[in-house]
């Protein structure tokens, strides 16, 4: 009321007007002013993983948010990237500061915003992991069998460099048995050299766990007969052996963590779901449904979870198996995709190694073992161009 009646006597400055700030950076500038930068997308126990931005590299940029300060002198800007150069890809996220130098912005530099980017290379062998144990001196062991390579999008067998060789050597006559040990020995030490020779570093991966280093101890491998390439090495901690199930030359592909969590109660149940109906649409009882593996992970890139399993029905020659992905769905729990053993070839079962997105495009591609009598081979399930189709399926081996 005071104050009031003051303003009537003498009368009452008028507020200023608050002034405008100005509009924060444009894309168009932050592509500009990204050419040049060097930031750490990646760190680990090995170090940090540098990368210089060229224009040419930049393949997505999108603004996530931008404050100026109420100077207007300060622009913070949260963008999300996604490059690419000749050997490696990667997506993520960088907090970019700007100075404001009438008329224009000025960029003064940025770093990685949050955790690891995702990365994938364009050429790495991928692996299914097994856990051996020798309980005479309480030792474990990690497996690592190839999957196949990846190369530049494709996915290759990985003993297809050395099976015509094999077959050449196979129909071959020698003079003695001795010269024939050497060819094949040598042919064998050819491909453990190519896929994880002696020494060298693998990455063992697990969901939800940071990759772990390895290094090969040994590498035993055979061309004939019976078809394998197995490299050993120890694991790194005791805990890694309990939940190591992929691996990877990549040192980045599995990062920050390895996809994969556990189902939350209503992907589990949509999961289930599905797999009921499939088997019932197949005619098959699913009173005894058994779970073998699932997990949740983002199949599809869209930024929610999804879940990839395996359900078995029946035991011995009965025994059906099936995968299946599914989601659930804003009425009712949507399939995804589903594979089934191909039992005309001889293949019985399937199994989930696990999901891992190594191509860094946000979509993790899922992971299977098909397995029949003595023989195997594995079965990658990718989501390319808006749908999910089988990105290979090989490699394996047996007797």
């Amino acid at each position: 009321m005071l104050l009031l009646v003051m303003c009537l006597a003498s009368g009452c400055a008028d507020e200023p007007e608050p002034v405008a700030l100005p509009d924060p950076p444009s894309t168009e500038q932050i592509s500009e002013d990204l050419v040049g930068l060097r930031f750490d997308f990646f760190e680990d126990g090995s170090g940090a993983r540098p990368w210089t931005i060229e224009a040419e590299e930049i393949r997505q940029l999108r603004i996530v948010d931008q404050v100026v300060d109420d100077s207007g002198r300060v622009a913070r800007s949260r963008v999300a990237l996604a490059l690419r150069a000749e050997k490696r890809s990667i997506q993520g996220e960088l907090i970019l500061r700007h100075r404001r130098e009438a008329p224009n912005w000025v960029f003064e530099g940025g770093g990685r915003s949050g955790p690891n980017w995702r990365a994938g290379d364009a050429e790495a062998t991928l692996f299914a992991v097994r856990v051996l144990s020798d309980s005479t001196i309480r030792r474990r062991t990690l497996a690592f069998s190839p999957i196949a390579r990846y190369e530049n999008g494709r996915y290759l067998a990985p003993l297809a460099p050395y099976e015509q060789r094999a077959r050449a050597l196979f129909d071959s006559t020698f003079a003695s048995d001795s010269l024939a040990l050497a060819a094949e020995t040598g042919l064998n030490r050819a491909a453990a050299d190519a896929l994880a020779p002696r020494g060298s570093k693998l990455y063992a991966l697990g969901a939800g766990q940071p990759p772990a280093e390895v290094r090969v101890d040994s590498v035993r491998a055979s061309l004939l007969g019976c078809q394998y390439v197995t490299a050993y090495a120890d694991p790194p901690t005791p805990e890694a052996a309990r939940w190591a199930r992929l691996g990877t030359t990549s040192s980045v592909m599995g990062a920050p963590l390895a996809e994969g969590t556990a189902l939350n109660r209503p992907l589990a149940r949509a999961l289930e779901g599905v797999a009921r109906q499939r088997f019932e649409i197949a005619g098959v009882d699913t009173q005894r449904l058994r779970q073998q593996r699932a997990i949740a992970a983002d199949l599809d890139g869209d930024g929610q979870d999804e879940a990839v399993g395996v359900f078995t029905i029946g035991e011995g020659e009965r025994r059906r198996s099936l995968a299946v992905a599914a989601s659930p769905g804003a009425t009712a729990p949507r399939l995804l995709f589903e594979r089934v053993p191909d039992r005309p070839s001889g293949f019985a079962t399937l199994s989930l190694l696990g999901v891992l997105d190594v191509d860094a495009d946000g979509a993790a591609e899922a992971l299977f073992l098909e397995e029949g009598t003595e023989v195997y081979r594995y079965l990658i399930v990718t989501f390319r161009g808006g749908r999910f189709t089988d990105a290979f399926r090989g490699g394996g081996g047996g007797c």
